[in-house]
């Protein structure tokens, strides 16, 4: 970060200051001289004390310590004099203001706090150069206090609320929302996964500061472009290197769910960066922060010039979230409070399939593939279904709405393929679990009976104990074999989740069918086969009593895990 000469003057009196008005440990004070200075020699080399018996030739070490103690001043007034005097003359060179600051009247080193500070004075006299992304508080759901005890009633009490303007209890919170609030409660929520350093832009009273000659004064306060802001910076406390690097900058609009970020957290990635910005969102009690999506660089110039039709707020595009220049990001972001989904993304840590999981919208199992339900999704069969859903799961299960209309033959053929899917599905399912009670009864069509009456299995535990090559067979295992040196703990194994139940019971089944029908031998099904580095093979025993199970992967002889017996073990699956 390069400073100009008058803009270091500036921070070290600022800093003189605050540490004789407002001590704090964010500001380490000036070093003073610790001792008088060194009496004068004569031309012989003979000196004034008699006691001093140091010669006229010194060692380095001694001449350098010398010469730092005679720079330093005395006082603090004589400090504050020095800087506003002696350092602002234009025969001064900048290294030498820095050399100062570094090597005499700060010799321990800078605070993170002061260099917080360094990285302020930098954006205010360098705003141009970095880009900005605007980020928006996501409140289209009520948010609910912490201290607020959750209950039946509060819970079916609250209504669902679509993407928009933010509520009047959003609006009250961001209207109390004070800098150091947002300062404190954003460093708690950081607390608890980060080591860091945030850091409020404070500005100071300049009228109370000893401030330079007219050569060497700063641009006033008014000047001064991130005042409409609450400025933070944010940095990682890991090595020095992300300690002194850029940080990440967050300008907030004081009343407004806006922000804007520039800069970096070091080595750390854009996944560090949504967590942090997931944090700051939770802080003031949102429920997510919304971000622009990522543009490759090729198609960066076609996607800013496309714009957008927000409801309510006319147009708006990519390059309005985005620039150089925050002031004019500003002045478009007070026109328009928010935008919707198609310029913004959910910024949840987990992605797109993790955000479906939690809003109950995940795959429908393994024995429907992710290729069929593209192939339908594109026909348009859940088109109508989409449109009934609200707001939250139509964000989901995006649908394009610039698709073109699908004719209706098509969509005929289409439903009527996906409706026998579905019915080998319901066929499959009831082979894997046998039928219900109610199931062969014709007035029975409700599917959320059937699904009642299916057996439901939670879980098996097994104790898994593996033969040692001198014992024969993978039999009954007998105790007496397994004493002394050879005897281990069995390997306790559990199963646990329908998907894994299902797929052990359809290999079990599958692998003891030996019938050819329609010219295909009924095998394992495709979504256990496919698996990449797998190869599994089912098959019935020699001496006709037991069917056994074998796994190998691609390389590598099959070794059997277990040993199932047809009458009893299979119904237990």
């Amino acid at each position: 970060m390069q400073l100009e000469k008058d803009h270091l003057i500036q921070l070290a009196l600022c800093w003189i200051h605050r540490d004789q008005t407002s001590p704090s440990p964010s500001i380490v004070p000036p070093q003073l001289s610790r001792r008088a200075p060194r009496r004068k020699r004569s031309a012989y080399g003979d000196s004034d004390d008699s006691d001093d018996l140091d010669g006229p030739m010194q060692d380095d070490t001694a001449a350098f310590l010398d010469l730092q103690e005679e720079r330093r001043a005395r006082s603090i007034t004589e400090l504050r004099a020095l800087w506003r005097d002696s350092m602002s003359d234009l025969k001064v060179h900048r290294r030498v203001a820095v050399d100062r600051i570094l090597e005499v009247d700060w010799p321990q080193g800078l605070s993170y706090g002061m260099i917080a500070q360094v990285a302020f004075e930098h954006l205010r006299t360098r705003r141009q150069p970095r880009d900005w992304v605007a980020v928006c508080l996501d409140f289209d759901r009520e948010a609910i206090s912490r201290s607020e005890v959750l209950t039946i009633e509060s819970i079916t009490k609250k209504k669902k609320k679509k993407t928009g303007a933010p509520s009047t209890d959003a609006k009250a919170k961001l209207d109390q929302l004070t800098p150091a609030a947002l300062r404190d409660r954003f460093s708690k929520e950081l607390s608890h996964m980060f080591s860091h350093a945030l850091h409020l832009d404070v500005p100071v009273d300049r009228d109370n500061v000893d401030r330079a000659t007219s050569s060497s004064e700063v641009a006033p306060l008014a000047d001064d472009w991130t005042w409409p802001f609450t400025h933070l910076r944010l940095v990682l406390c890991e090595t020095p290197a992300d300690v002194c690097s850029v940080g990440l900058h967050i300008l907030h609009l004081p009343r407004t769910p806006w922000f804007l970020i520039s800069g970096n957290l070091g080595r750390k990635g854009v996944e560090i960066k949504e967590q942090c910005l997931t944090h700051l969102a939770h802080s003031v009690e949102a429920r997510r922060m919304q971000m622009p999506r990522e543009i490759p660089w090729q198609k960066r110039q076609k996607n800013l010039e496309a714009d957008f039709e927000v409801k309510g707020f006319g147009r708006i595009s990519q390059s309005q979230v985005r620039g150089s220049d925050p002031i004019a990001l500003c002045e478009v972001l007070q026109k328009n409070q928010w935008v919707r989904d198609d310029v913004f993304r959910a910024g949840e840590v987990g992605g797109g399939k993790g955000r479906a999981m939690k809003r109950g919208d995940a795959e429908d199992g393994p024995l429907v593939r992710a290729e069929k339900r593209r192939r339908q999704d594109k026909t348009g069969i859940y088109r109508d279904a989409l449109e009934d859903r609200d707001e939250e799961d139509a964000q989901a299960l995006p649908v394009e709405e610039d698709r073109a209309p699908v004719h209706p033959t098509v969509q005929r053929v289409a439903k009527r393929r996906a409706e026998m899917e579905e019915r080998k599905t319901k066929i499959e399912v009831q082979d894997l679990f046998g039928e219900g009670e109610g199931e062969n009864d014709e007035a029975v069509d409700d599917e959320e009976q059937d699904e009642k009456d299916l057996p439901r299995v939670e879980r098996i535990d097994y104790d898994l104990r593996l033969p040692f090559p001198h014992i024969d067979g993978y039999g009954e295992v007998d105790d007496s074999l397994t004493v002394g040196v050879d005897k281990v703990e069995p390997i306790h194994l559990r199963l646990q989740g329908s998907h894994v139940l299902a797929g052990l019971r359809s290999l079990v089944r599958c692998g003891m069918e030996r019938s050819v029908a329609t010219g295909e031998s009924r095998g394992l099904p495709t979504w256990l086969t496919e698996v990449r580095s797998t190869k599994v093979k089912v098959g019935i025993a020699t001496d006709g009593s037991e069917s056994t199970v074998q796994a190998q992967g691609e390389q590598g002889e099959g070794l059997r895990d277990d040993v199932f017996s047809d009458d009893e073990d299979e119904d237990d699956l």
